[in-house]
């Protein structure tokens, strides 16, 4: 995204403010994140993802407030979305926040040179080096969480859950690609573009799930989609361990046919 986002420049005013009201009880910054600052951003139709940053004092009962602004808001900034975090969770990994219940602290840090400040306190990666993983931990981490995702579908059967499901798998393949190729920056024009005989099936049937709105018809065949994945990526991590290989991709390279059919 070329210049000053402008996403960045209608939501400022909106986040100063709200940052002076909870100042006083330990909010200490606020960052975009996500699809807002990446160059596959559509208007009206990607979230708008901020981070609330926090203090270890601030009360947890005040978190939903924050979030509530979100919603509060969505007349204006349509697709805003809120979610907090603790300032020593990026630093040490401890799991307390709604955010860090649903991503590991440990994955939070790795995206956070794609971050961009808002408003208040700037941080910095080196900061939070010390609980930062390697990208072969970070592909074990978004694993468990593509699994965790597929239980909650299972278990609730809300259609709604399911492009977090896809989203998820779509950072899993991110993942593996940064291992293969080298660090960079995640975008679906990306995920496509270094995509190995491992995960390019997989993209292309999400990234086509996803760009027809995640249809309902789609939904059963795509966790199964998912689970095959998946289970075969945990096989081979099982099987093998990854300081012996020269890379995750490479042990998990299919022998016979489709890696979907495996």
């Amino acid at each position: 995204m070329n210049g000053i986002n402008p996403i960045y420049l209608a939501i400022r005013p909106y986040f100063e403010r709200l940052y002076l009201e909870f100042e006083s009880i330990g909010l200490l910054s606020f960052y975009l994140w996500g699809s807002a600052v990446r160059e596959d951003y559509i208007p009206q139709e990607s979230d708008i993802d901020v981070i609330a940053i926090l203090d270890s004092d601030f009360p947890q009962s005040k978190c939903v407030n924050l979030r509530y602004r979100s919603v509060y808001k969505k007349s204006q900034i349509p697709l805003l979305k809120i979610r907090t975090i603790y300032l020593y969770e990026l630093e040490r990994g401890t799991i307390r926040s709604e955010l860090s219940r649903l991503i590991n602290p440990k994955l939070l840090v790795l995206d956070f040179p794609s971050w961009k400040h808002l408003v208040a306190k700037k941080f910095h990666e080196v900061q939070f080096f010390g609980n930062r993983c390697t990208l072969e931990e970070a592909v074990k981490l978004r694993l468990e969480s593509v699994y965790r995702r597929i239980t909650q579908l299972k278990l609730k059967n809300k259609f709604d859950l399911f492009n977090y499901l896809v989203k998820e798998v779509f950072q899993l393949c991110h993942l593996l690609h940064k291992v293969e190729h080298g660090i960079h920056s995640f975008s679906y024009k990306t995920l496509l573009e270094y995509s190995t005989p491992c995960t390019e099936e997989i993209l292309k049937r999400l990234i086509k799930i996803r760009e027809n709105g995640y249809q309902i018809n789609s939904f059963a065949n795509s966790i199964r989609l998912i689970e095959r994945f998946s289970n075969r990526l945990q096989r081979k991590l099982m099987e093998t361990s990854l300081g012996e290989t020269p890379t995750v991709l490479q042990c998990f390279q299919p022998t016979q046919g489709s890696l979907l059919l495996g």
